[in-house]
């Protein structure tokens, strides 16, 4: 399997998980952590957004529905010389109730028709539902469930797609207790524009 390099970010990848993409690094080049500071990543993928914030010294929790995503960030880590915790989950479902600093998500968009779908795990990196938001809401959701039981609002990092509707994802998103929110990147492609948006709150 080849391995391909992003900067100083080693990786292979897998046919049956998201390959890195536009998203992926527009994620990985502006969510901001501090040594030492832990975090959870929800949708994990590659794994390449993990292996990049355990570079910068945080201590990493990378979740995935998909058993392939979680064996290759586990196999991207060790190419990196790097150690990421890595849980096969449906979101929080399997994640130990332990509060992170920081909750990163790269959510699948995409709005998806009934017969659109694709086979295998990819759908689920792929299918936002049929509006695009269903998955992040749903996301949204469970991450109140988990805080309630944590007692903790870590720094909240989505990504967003002009084909989602922004508005209502933030509003689920403050009904949480959140209480500032700012847009920390941009970038236009030929059918949407990405960017990445912080939510932070106090505890």
């Amino acid at each position: 399997m080849p391995v391909y390099e992003y900067g100083n970010l080693k990786y292979r990848t897998h046919p049956e998980v998201y390959e890195p993409s536009d998203d992926t690094f527009l994620l990985l080049n502006n969510v901001s952590v501090n040594s030492g500071e832990s975090i959870l990543e929800m949708g994990c993928g590659s794994g390449l957004v993990a292996v990049s914030l355990a570079m910068r010294g945080a201590k990493v929790t990378a979740v995935d529905v998909n058993p392939r995503a979680v064996e290759l960030t586990s196999g991207n880590a060790r190419l990196n010389g790097i150690s990421v915790r890595t849980l096969l989950s449906n979101f929080f479902d399997n994640v130990e109730k332990e509060p992170f600093d920081v909750v990163v998500f790269n959510p699948p968009y995409l709005p998806t028709a009934g017969d659109e779908h694709l086979p295998g795990h990819l759908d689920k990196a792929f299918d936002g539902g049929e509006c695009g938001n269903e998955a992040t809401l749903d996301f949204v959701r469970r991450l109140g469930d988990w805080m309630h039981v944590v007692g903790r609002r870590p720094r909240l990092y989505l990504l967003f797609s002009s084909l989602n509707d922004a508005d209502a994802i933030s509003k689920t998103v403050f009904e949480l207790g959140y209480k500032t929110h700012r847009v920390v990147a941009r970038e236009s492609h030929f059918f949407e524009k990405l960017s990445i948006h912080l939510f932070e709150g106090e505890n």
